[in-house]
């Protein structure tokens, strides 16, 4: 009883953390929070799920009766559990990643158009999207022209075709054909990132 009432509080903790955290995303007016606030969701949910399925494993146990088959219970129980806690944990990790390399490229990068080419949800990631866009840069002065005896015209320019990791709510602004902003490092191209919300 003392340990059902233990991880129900917990629990309890933890959807308390799932709204404010899903309150916080709906308000927010920067990338860099809305993104901070996305993973803390996924790591609350995690502990939701976390924490019910250990409140309730003694009761579940003590209803199979036998001792020999409380092996076999406890692996029905906690095998979906830890694959739910695992990917909830994997998003957090993994808008956790995107969120550094974002942070630099919204400060320090330029802004240029980009058209988003397709968007579908990125395997063993849940309601996590590759966004994929391009966007036309101008050509980097000394990587214009090498070798031969043409020299390449003055002004041109490069198309870069770049992946976006996003929070599943984007998927109806980001549809194919659609107009976006990316700020990237010309000089260093694995540094962008796409606006998602006007600088304040």
């Amino acid at each position: 009883m003392v340990w059902a009432a233990l991880w129900s509080g917990v629990a309890g903790l933890g959807v308390i953390g799932v709204v404010m955290a899903v309150s916080e995303i709906q308000a927010a007016t920067s990338d860099d929070l809305y993104f901070k606030r996305s993973s803390q969701l996924w790591c609350a949910v995690a502990a939701v799920v976390a924490a019910m399925s250990l409140a309730m494993l003694p009761a579940l146990l003590q209803m199979s009766g036998l001792a020999e088959t409380e092996h076999v219970v406890a692996g029905f129980i906690g095998a979906p559990a830890a694959v739910a806690v695992l990917a909830c944990l994997h998003n957090a990790w993994s808008l956790t990643s995107v969120r550094r390399r974002r942070a630099f490229a919204l400060r320090n990068g330029q802004e240029f158009e980009a058209r988003v080419v397709e968007r579908d949800h990125k395997p063993f990631a849940h309601d996590i999207l590759a966004v994929t866009f391009e966007a036309t840069l101008p050509v980097a002065a000394g990587t214009s022209h090498r070798g031969g005896y043409r020299s390449e015209a003055v002004g041109g320019t490069q198309t870069l075709r770049l992946v976006e990791t996003c929070p599943g709510d984007q998927w109806g602004r980001l549809a194919p054909g659609r107009r976006v902003r990316v700020r990237l490092d010309p000089s260093d191209t694995s540094r962008y990132a796409l606006v998602l919300f006007d600088a304040a």
